[in-house]
Formats: structure tokens, sequence, C-alpha cells
């Protein structure tokens, strides 16, 4: 039997390569053919991923975190000196583990923390000769609209007017920087950057509270119209800006992704996607399924979010397209078949079997070792899915 495993991470347990190694085991074991792609939304393991299914050359750089300490970062080239794609996880330079000489402040992240340093990576992508740059971009404590990635971004290329203008006063003199250059963002949520359930509320998922979020929200909104607004009277340089016939306004879509560094990069005349489409597409998912019989998934948490436009989402998507059946496995499984057909996932299995007895928990050893849960849900999949 051909099996395609192509998981996303499993929290900070497993990545998806691991991941995909230890469900492997099993098919392997039981002498079935396998094929692993680990897989990424965007927001976390989007280097990982690709290198893992396409090799390419990391080169490691040091930027400004968001708290403005340096830190340690990489851009992935992939297709040489010349030309060829390049690759950077902004949600990790973003998040809580960006800047590792801090413990996460949320709050200090929130008020005060900047994107600038996905301006470094970015120009360091272009100075390296990549004609195309993807960017992975997740849910951020960081909130400033993209505003630093601009502002650093006219301080790199030389286009500043001084440090007093706006962030978006160098945007023409910044498209005309990057008109060669296909920008991709591969976001991993389709939140905007504003509204009653953008980015500014998402803050209460990092213990900010909601007048706190509110005020945040307040300061970026403000940035975010007026660059909106100065966008749209610039002359585009092509004549659909990299496939937007409008202007990316805050309140669209995926713009919330990174604090709002998607809706800058946006601006900028970058392709704002989903992650886990973007990933699907760079680690050649489609053509994998070409020869499999069945489809192993797998991530942290199942349900509603993952249903909709995470990993599993998209593997299980794909997969209907060649009337594949998928089956996924997560530490918890939130939602019911029903929930699950809906984006093509025939089966879910969770690491660990629910006890029948509220309050009566599985062994805390057994929980413990998620390589062992995750080794021996694999097997249980194989025993109930494999044919002859």
């Amino acid at each position: 039997m051909r099996v395609l495993i192509a998981p996303d991470h499993f929290g900070g347990t497993l990545t998806a390569a691991q991941a995909g190694q230890v469900l492997a085991r099993p098919w392997d074991g039981g002498g079935h053919q396998v094929l692993t792609a680990a897989m990424s939304d965007g927001s976390t393991g989007l280097i990982d991923a690709v290198q893992s299914a396409r090799g390419g050359t990391l080169t490691p750089i040091e930027v400004p975190g968001s708290l403005g300490r340096p830190v340690p970062a990489a851009v992935l080239q992939v297709g040489g000196d010349g030309g060829g794609t390049a690759y950077i996880d902004g949600a990790a330079l973003l998040g809580f583990n960006g800047d590792r000489s801090s413990v996460g402040d949320a709050r200090t992240r929130a008020t005060e923390g900047s994107s600038d340093g996905l301006a470094d990576l970015l120009q360091a992508a272009v100075a390296g000769g990549a004609t195309r740059v993807v960017i992975g971009l997740g849910p951020s404590p960081t909130h400033d609209g993209g505003a630093g990635l601009l502002r650093r971004l006219t301080e790199l290329t030389g286009l500043g007017t001084g440090t007093d203008a706006p962030a978006w006063s160098a945007l023409a003199g910044l498209r005309e920087h990057l008109a060669g250059v296909d920008l991709v963002v591969a976001a991993a949520t389709d939140t905007p950057l504003v509204g009653l359930h953008g980015a500014g509320a998402g803050l209460q998922r990092f213990g900010i509270n909601a007048l706190e979020a509110q005020q945040i929200e307040s300061a970026t909104s403000v940035f975010a119209h007026d660059a909106a607004g100065h966008a749209r009277a610039l002359t585009p340089l092509r004549p659909v800006l990299a496939g937007h016939e409008r202007v990316l306004e805050p309140s669209s879509s995926h713009t919330g992704a990174g604090g709002g560094a998607a809706f800058a990069l946006g601006l900028l005349g970058a392709r704002v996607l989903p992650g886990a489409g973007v990933v699907g597409e760079e680690v050649g998912l489609r053509d994998l399924m070409a020869g499999a019989d069945l489809v192993l998934t797998g991530t942290a948490s199942l349900d509603a979010d993952a249903m909709h436009e995470g990993v599993v989402a998209t593997v299980g998507s794909l997969a209907a397209e060649r009337g594949l059946p998928v089956v996924a496995v997560a530490h918890e499984v939130y939602v019911n078949r029903r929930e699950m057909a809906t984006v093509g996932i025939s089966a879910a299995y969770p690491l660990i079997d629910q006890p029948l007895v509220p309050g009566n928990r599985p062994a805390a050893a057994h929980r413990a070792d998620p390589v062992q849960a995750l080794g021996a849900r694999s097997a249980r999949v194989m025993r109930n899915w494999a044919t002859a």
C-alpha cells in the first residue's frame, strides 16, 4: 500500500518532520511504500518544511527582534544564485520565540514591539538574488500593523525622508525597489488587521485584557487606514499590483497575520494567501498524492480552526480532489465526523483514548511520551486502514 504522510507540527513536542518520521515507522515496518512531506500553515516550521522537501541553502542572519534586541534568524534560498526563491520564517521572529533575550512579555510586545526585523530578512533575501520571496506569518503579540517593517526597509534602502516621516511615506520608492520580486505571504490566519474579529481583538489570546486590546488596535488602526489611503493614491507600478485589483484594506482577510505585517507587505505588492496552501504548493503535495492510496496527516489540536484553513483542511481538500481517504491524528480531537467530512477527512484519532469515567485521566507517563503515543496511533491506523 502506498501511503503519503503529511503532518503539521504537534505543538511544542514534535516538529512536522519529526512527526512524519514517527508516523512512518509502523508503515515502513509493515512493508508499505511511504512518502513523507512535512507541512506548515506558515506560522511555524515554514523553512523546515520546504528545506526537507527541496533542500536549499540556509543563511544565518542576526536581525532586530520584536523588542529591538538582536536575535538569530535565517533565510532559506532555493534555486541558486541567479534567482530562485527565498523563504523567511516571520512567525518565529514576531512570536514569543523570536526574541530569545526576553521571556515573552505579550503586553510589552503588543504595545512596544516592532516588525523591523522582517525588513532585514527581506532585504537580505533580495540582496541574495532571490526573485521570489515567501514569508510565513501567523498570529502574533507584536501588533504594529507592519509600521516597523516599512520604516526599517526605508532606512535599509536609503529611501528615508527623515525619522519623523510616516512609515508609509516612502511606499512608492519601496514598491519600485521590489518591483522585480514576487512577494508571497503565507498567512496562517485569515483574520483581518482591524474589526470586531480582527487581530487586535485576538490579542486577548495572549493574555491581554479586552480594554488594552482595544486601545492597542485603535493606535494601529490609525496607521493602517492612513497607509491604505496613501497607497490608493499611488499609481500602481504594475497593471494589477501582484494579483490584486485594488490595494489591500486593513479589513481584508489575512491582513492581521504577523500583527499586521501581512497588511504592510500587501501594500508593497505581496500576494497574501492562505499559508497551508502556499506550503502545499512549495513542497509539491498535489504531485505526491498522485501515487498514494491513503493520506495520513496530523496536528496538535483538531478543532474548528484546523477544519477551517490549517494543514489538515488543506491536505484533506487536496486529497478529496483525487478521491483519496485521509486519516488525521491529533493530541485531542474536538470535531465530529460531519465537520471532518467537509474538508475531506475520513477519520480522526486522538493520541490518547479518553476514559469513559470522567476524571479518570490516562497515566502521566503515557501522556509524557508523545513519540510513543504517536507511533502507537499510527500503528492502529495501519491495522484499521491498510490493505494487502
